[in-house]
């Protein structure tokens, strides 16, 4: 700025220090840290979540178990309810010819 006077130098820098200001350090919004007591009576502790991620397997394993037997169970349900309904239509078939309604099997 030459030729310039030094209130209108004055000026210029008040103007430029007003556009851009220094950058200031930003607040935390969060909340200030807690005692290691608060944060403990919260929730769960890594033992208590170990213990229970250890039953809740043990239960997984008992239930599959079940599961397997529950699936055995129904397959001999089938097969015999197969049986039952060839041996009835069997009987039927039989009792339809000794009738002589052969024609209405």
């Amino acid at each position: 700025m030459h030729g310039a006077t030094p209130t209108q130098v004055l000026d210029v820098q008040k103007r430029s220090a007003t556009a851009s200001p220094l950058p200031r350090k930003a607040r935390s919004q969060s909340s200030p840290a807690k005692p290691k007591d608060d944060a403990t009576s919260e929730g769960p502790t890594i033992a208590d979540l170990t213990t229970m991620v250890q039953q809740l397997c043990l239960e997984n394993r008992r239930l599959e178990s079940q599961l397997a037997e529950r699936k055995i169970e129904v397959e001999e349900l089938r097969d015999n309810l197969r049986l039952m309904r060839r041996g009835l239509s069997a009987k039927l078939k039989c009792l339809f010819e000794v009738t002589g309604h052969k024609d209405l099997y």
